[in-house]
């Protein structure tokens, strides 16, 4: 519930990125058409006026769609499929609301005490939304019915409908179904939105009376709730909304700059419900001083390397208002002093508020200048000089207070860890904290005390590994075993199928291969793998052995970066003469194996990077399966790199790697897709600004991109991009391997989202792709080369991101440690990961 409430909050963020940019426009607009300011050029019907009015009308975009872009933005964080399709659906359905809200009190607004003719505006409770004019209901509207829509399309979007009915499916389905709900939403919304507005103009009044008070309690909580990332939606209300005052305090700051540019009045008096938004002073003043701190806290010979982490987290507070890097680092290994900080902070708003010191503050100085500063230099400049010595007497009073405490209880900040490393922490990394400390929380699983550990990636934690974790779920016999989860599941970038393309059987495609489009003949293999397990039970022993027995030791020494993975079984001679044969796609994490991130100390150290090692069994019937004339193949996230030797001695035929990126058969390369270097870079220059670090992942290796960032490197240490990539052993990335903060910040970035794609992983970290990059697409090229040699197609998964490849063959079969989506879809559900399922599987199969 929590997760849900966080991606949330991240989606209520997204529209608020456009302000910096809407907020220097209207600034500047405001500014150059001020007459008070500019003097007589800036007169109205003046060549200067008219030219920046235009400009300054387009400014006004994000302000005066608010509604809109919330509507949109919720699906980003929310929706678990088809992000794209789904903001349409939310758009389309949001209008649809409006336009039967519009008709309803067209006909009946006098009965419901809504006067629609009355002009739009705070008093008469109407809004113009789209061009409709309909109940202002802000913010909370616009998501309520993209709430809707969002659950409708993640229930909806892949119901299969009847073939006759199939240009209705997708998003036309969740829009018809959508359609239908609007008319009760907007029946209720008239009569109860009314009502709802009389008690918001109430609390604006308390609000507004509370005064310097309301401001200490509002700041100190907007602080305190930023490690539940639950901040957001304390102020989203009150930023973009009417809790306070008509369309937000953003909204209306930048409707009112014209009014408060050309009065004297101070702006505790013409504005005073702006001093809510005074959050941004300690992100300015608060933080150098917590960095000053740190710094004369450290280890004299650990000052240098700190300092260079400082100043960019430091000045990246200062201007741009993100205080991560910096907050989280004493939030991991100090607690109690994060709520010294939001005291202080709460502090120092409190004294601005009482010398007199309003306007939108909330972001850092580039923020302050656009909104505050530049426009307003010349009415209230002399107002905004009382912030310098307040703020300055604060930033030693932090210093003061943090580096009493620091030394007092002898916290751990850096540059006075035990470890030789000093770094700083992401949010990412707080989530997977300790309870009572610095390093990553290690919560006991299946594998911890040396039972077996099959494979799993390792987290960006405080052991710096790559990582896929595990959580412990039943299988179907009901015993608890772990589960490698890989990526949650698609969060962004373009829409994958669900739905499997017929292959047309018959007739050659030029090029050589098979038409990838699937006819009837697959619901008859479906139900041909039901009766070979039986019917769609679990496989497997139902009393396995013990989750906790004998792991394998593997003790070979680490293997150079292969080249190609096994060889095409049998030559094509033979596989051409051969009848009956099956090609099966494993996933290798929580499939074929299992290793627990939060132990990676219990593997031997270089088994640590790899994904995990079969057992005996799971080999065994491996071999069974390719001796009787199948194929095998993996199918993975992982590059071929990072492949565990003990799998590639086994007779797979190739290999899709990188989720799809990375596609063998054989000695050839059926696909090759990195991400562009441009892209990569221009990611690299935004990560580096937000004080992010990255893993890059190439065919050959990976290495770690400003890894103290991140914690302690696990490949390499903190290098800068073309030195890793020298390292990873080649000048092309596949994927990114980062915290899911800043995979946020990659794919919120409108020129960077749109050709991006993120998973998620374990342990607050996900993983970002080229979009079109996936599972489905590398066994669709596999399927294309093999034609009808293919035969019979099997895929065995675990977690969310196995979906793609699931959709891609005729029978799917999931591991009993698998999520329930995955076993939703699955036609068979075989024994867990520790009971070697996929060896008991693929023996009922009458595979092996």
């Amino acid at each position: 519930m929590m997760r849900q409430v966080q991606r949330l909050g991240g989606a209520l963020y997204a529209p608020a990125m456009l302000f910096a940019f809407a907020g220097v426009v209207v600034g500047l607009g405001t500014l150059f058409t001020t007459e008070a300011v500019m003097g007589p050029v800036a007169a109205e019907g003046t060549a200067w006026h008219d030219a920046w009015s235009v400009v300054l009308s387009g400014g006004w975009t994000v302000f005066n769609q608010l509604p809109l872009l919330f509507a949109v933005a919720l699906p980003i964080g929310l929706a678990r499929k088809q992000q794209g399709r789904c903001c349409m659906e939310a758009l389309v359905s949001y209008l649809t609301f409006n336009y039967f809200v519009n008709a309803i009190l067209s006909a009946w607004g006098p009965a419901l005490g809504v006067d629609l003719s009355a002009e739009v505006g705070n008093a008469s409770g109407l809004a113009l939304v789209g061009g409709i004019k309909t109940l202002d209901m802000g913010m909370v509207g616009a998501l309520a019915i993209s709430a809707v829509v969002v659950w409708l399309h993640n229930r909806l979007f892949d119901t299969e409908l009847p073939e006759w009915l199939g240009v209705f499916s997708g998003s036309t389905f969740v829009y018809m179904v959508s359609f239908a709900a609007m008319l009760p939403c907007a029946a209720l919304a008239a009569v109860v939105w009314p009502r709802v507005q009389v008690a918001m103009l109430a609390l604006q009044g308390a609000i507004a009376g509370a005064g310097t008070l309301g401001v200490t309690a509002f700041v100190f909580l907007e602080r305190a709730l930023i490690p539940f990332g639950l901040h957001h939606l304390l102020y989203a209300p009150f930023y973009y909304d009417n809790a306070v005052v008509a369309g937000g305090i953003y909204s209306a700051w930048a409707r009112a700059l014209p009014q408060l540019a050309a009065t004297s009045a101070p702006l505790k008096e013409a504005a005073p419900w702006a001093a809510l938004t005074a959050t941004g002073w300690s992100k300015v003043f608060g933080i150098p001083g917590v960095a000053a701190a740190f710094y004369v806290t450290a280890a004299p010979a650990r000052r240098k390397r700190l300092l260079s982490l400082l100043v960019p987290v430091t000045l990246t507070s200062v201007l741009c208002g993100v205080t991560e890097p910096i907050e989280f680092t004493f939030l991991f290994v100090a607690p109690p002093l994060f709520l010294v900080h939001a005291a202080l902070a709460a502090l120092l708003a409190t004294c601005m508020n009482l010398v007199g010191v309003v306007g939108v503050f909330s972001g850092g100085l580039i923020e302050m200048a656009s909104f505050d500063l530049v426009p307003l230099a010349g009415s209230h400049g002399l107002e905004y000089l009382r912030a310098i010595p307040v703020g300055l007497a604060f930033t030693a009073i932090y210093f003061a207070v943090f580096r009493f405490l620091i030394l007092r209880f002898d916290f751990k900040t850096p540059g006075r860890e035990a470890a030789s490393e000093t770094t700083l922490y992401s949010k990412a990394q707080y989530r997977v904290r300790p309870r009572g400390g610095a390093g990553a929380r290690v919560p006991r699983r299946h594998g911890c005390d040396g039972g077996p550990r099959r494979g799993g990636r390792r987290g960006l934690g405080r052991d710096g590994g790559l990582g896929r974790g595990g959580c412990r779920c039943q299988d179907g016999a009901g015993e608890a075993h772990p589960r490698a989860p890989g990526r949650q599941g698609q969060r962004r970038g373009r829409p994958q199928l669900r739905h499997p393309p017929a292959r047309h059987r018959a007739g050659p495609r030029a090029g050589g291969g098979r038409r990838g489009v699937q006819g009837g003949r697959r619901d008859g293999r479906r139900q041909e793998g039901r009766r070979r397990a039986g019917g769609r039970r679990p496989l497997g022993r139902p009393g396995g052995r013990e989750a906790r027995g004998a792991s394998r030791q593997v003790t070979a020494p680490p293997v150079a970066a292969p080249g190609l993975v096994g060889q095409v079984v049998d030559g094509e001679a033979d596989m051409a003469g051969r009848t009956g044969r099956a090609t099966v796609f494993f996933d290798i994490d929580g499939t074929l194996g299992w290793n627990d991130p939060a132990c990676p100390e219990a593997l031997p150290e270089w088994e640590r990077g790899l994904s995990p090692g079969p057992s005996p069994a799971v080999a065994r019937a491996i071999r069974s399966l390719v001796a009787r004339g199948n194929l095998a193949f993996l199918c993975t996230g992982r590059s071929p790199h990072d492949v565990h030797p003990a799998l590639r001695e086994l007779p797979f035929s190739g290999m899709v790697a990188l989720s799809g990126a990375y596609v063998t058969l054989g000695g050839e390369v059926l696909r090759d897709r990195p991400m562009p270097g441009p892209l990569v870079r221009a990611a690299d220059r935004a990560l580096a600004r937000a004080g992010f670090g990255m893993v890059l992942e190439c065919v050959g290796g990976k290495a770690e991109v400003r890894g103290g960032a991140l914690g302690p490197a696990a490949v390499g240490g903190a290098l800068g991009l073309d030195e890793a990539l020298a390292q990873a052993g080649g000048n092309e990335v596949y994927k990114l391997v980062l915290p899911t903060a800043a995979a946020d910040l990659l794919l919120a970035d409108p020129a960077l989202g749109p050709e991006l794609a993120a998973s998620a992983l374990e342990l607050g970290n996900s993983e970002v792709g080229l979009a079109g990059n996936t599972k489905r697409e590398g066994v669709a090229a596999v399927l294309g080369r093999l034609g009808e040699r293919a035969g019979e197609t099997f895929a065995f998964g675990d977690s969310e991101n196995d979906l793609p490849l699931f959709s891609s063959v005729d029978v799917r079969v999931a591991m009993g440690n698998a999520t329930p989506a995955v076993k939703k879809r699955a036609d068979v559900v075989c024994g867990s990961v520790s009971d070697d399922g996929v060896a008991t599987a693929l023996a009922r199969l009458a595979l092996a």
